[in-house]
């Protein structure tokens, strides 16, 4: 089925991050949770929860040792590893099947639920024929859990409104990095966080326009800004 995406248009400043510092009060911002529908809610920091283990402070991986550090989001990963189509980049990361809520998590990364973070990486849409209307459907975002139901929000992806920034599907690989703070996202109800990617299975709105294996992904890091 289908996920249905709430349009992230309506966030005023275009990114979430800033929304909170620039009011300096309590503001409301966009829950992505598990079936994906969208609910305006305030952002809460909550005390005396203890975090979960997590040994990573920071996480990356350039798919040159494999897909160790990965988990399934939902049954098995259809992440493939193949040379770079383009010749540019070494090995890079692909999937065998379009999805919804996520195809792979990273481990458990430990995060202050209120700092910045930079999530970045390299992406290439690479048609096979014309785009379709919500693009090629690779899509990244974080998430408080492994579980495909797990409170997650996607920061970049390939469908105009349905993520924080656009990603190009324009055959040409692509360096991008996004600041962003945890808790104006999702609940970080343990204060660790998870990298979540996918080849979206309603890119272009129809299922019929979905095509796995045009998404590629590489060099996706994710750690606390510096200031």
């Amino acid at each position: 089925m289908v996920e249905d995406r709430a349009p992230l248009a309506w966030i005023a400043v275009g990114t979430a991050v800033g929304v909170i510092a620039t009011a300096g009060v309590l503001a409301m911002v966009l829950t992505l949770r598990g079936d994906e529908s969208a609910e305006a809610r305030p952002v809460q920091v909550s005390e005396g929860a203890a975090p979960a283990e997590a040994e990573l402070t920071s996480f990356a991986d350039d798919f040159e040792g494999g897909l160790s550090q990965w988990r399934p989001r939902t049954g098995a990963l259809s992440t493939e590893l193949v040379s770079d189509p383009v010749g540019a980049r070494g090995t890079v990361v692909r999937f065998g099947r379009v999805i919804a809520r996520g195809d792979m998590s990273s481990p458990a990364v430990r995060v202050d639920p209120d700092a910045t973070y930079v999530l970045s990486f390299r992406y290439l849409g690479m048609p096979t024929g014309p785009v379709p209307p919500g693009g090629l459907g690779g899509f990244i975002g974080v998430s408080d859990g492994e579980s495909s139901f797990s409170d997650h929000a996607w920061i970049a992806g390939t469908e105009p409104g349905q993520s924080l920034h656009r990603l190009d599907d324009d055959g040409t690989w692509h360096s991008y990095s996004f600041e962003f703070v945890p808790s104006q996202l999702i609940r970080v109800s343990d204060g660790t966080l998870y990298v979540i990617v996918e080849d979206f299975e309603g890119s272009g709105r129809y299922a019929a326009d979905a095509r796995p294996g045009d998404a590629y992904f590489d060099d996706v890091r994710l750690e606390r800004a510096a200031r």
